[in-house]
């Protein structure tokens, strides 16, 4: 009985522990921004970190996560960025895009239905 008990305490523990990442980060569109990021506009912050940093966080938080596929950006040699997608059904975020150009890193969070929208015609 009392196993069984220790057992059920260790599931709930398990269950409603978060992250010390996740717990120190707000959210924008349900999405996780690292700490003491700088906001630069709807959805857009900057990093206070270094690249390594700034990874080692969206990695910590959103690796092995159903639905959140990671790609590299297709971009030219002075930007380098990665790009999270999410794929989940009724998610209230669509990607996160993390780059950086001229030693700043940059964060933006696309909220639902503003990527593949075809323009007028």
């Amino acid at each position: 009985m009392i196993r069984s008990g220790l057992f059920a305490l260790g599931l709930a523990v398990a269950t409603f522990s978060v992250s010390s990442a996740e717990a120190k980060s707000t959210r924008v569109h349900g999405a996780l921004i690292l700490d003491k990021s700088v906001p630069t506009g709807d959805g857009r912050y900057r990093s206070t970190t270094t690249w390594d940093k700034t990874l080692k966080f969206y990695r910590s938080v959103y690796r092995g996560t159903k639905g959140v596929v990671w790609h590299r950006m297709n971009t030219n040699h002075k930007v380098k960025g990665v790009y999270l997608q999410n794929t989940r059904p009724g998610a209230t975020w669509e990607a996160i895009n993390i780059y950086q150009h001229k030693g700043r890193i940059f964060i933006s969070v696309v909220p639902p239905g503003r990527l593949n929208k075809k323009s007028p015609s």
